[in-house]
């Protein structure tokens, strides 16, 4: 069984997609883990010499890139939380444009990466703590319905949209 698609705005159709669209915990914590991997295996051979490379005037930094990640995956987390907790909050949205303009640039990959293991543990950590029941629980985020289990595929999802943009765009594009 695959999640409806009333838990969700429309513009998350293709995360939730990419994720696999799982409403059962297990499999929530094996599509977490196994887009943490492929991340994980696209900057195996990295350096922190190409975290500035952009491939287009005005795109995002590859360094940008993974701090996006990180500032979603957080905003994904808080909701998903607050939500399992108290059922039916109304949660802000936010501009990941407006959040990129305000963030202190790092330029250590490993860091960075460390980062988002760590934010991906603590997502299952989080995962882990919520009830079955929970994870039905809906409340609205940006102005649009939106379910515990949904947000968690969003995670997965937006982390595997951005794994291919990468594989695409920026490390197989680069001189």
């Amino acid at each position: 069984m695959l999640l409806p698609v009333t838990e969700f705005a429309p513009f998350y159709q293709n995360y939730v997609q990419l994720a696999g669209g799982h409403i059962h915990r297990h499999e929530l914590e094996k599509v977490l883990m196994a887009s943490q991997s492929q991340l994980d295996e696209v900057f195996k051979n990295v350096s922190d010499a190409q975290l500035p490379y952009r491939y287009a005037p005005n795109k995002w930094t590859v360094a940008e890139v993974l701090q996006h990640l990180l500032d979603c995956e957080l905003i994904f987390l808080a909701r998903a939380l607050h939500i399992a907790r108290e059922p039916n909050s109304v949660l802000p949205g936010f501009d990941e444009n407006v959040f990129q303009t305000h963030l202190v640039p790092e330029n250590n990959l490993q860091r960075l990466l460390a980062d988002l293991r760590l934010q991906r543990q603590l997502s299952l950590n989080v995962l882990r703590r919520i009830s079955d029941e929970s994870l039905t629980f809906t409340g609205t985020a940006n102005g649009n319905l939106v379910s515990v289990r949904a947000l968690f595929n969003m995670m997965a999802g937006h982390s595997l949209h951005h794994v291919n943009i990468l594989k695409e765009r920026y490390l197989l594009s680069q001189p």
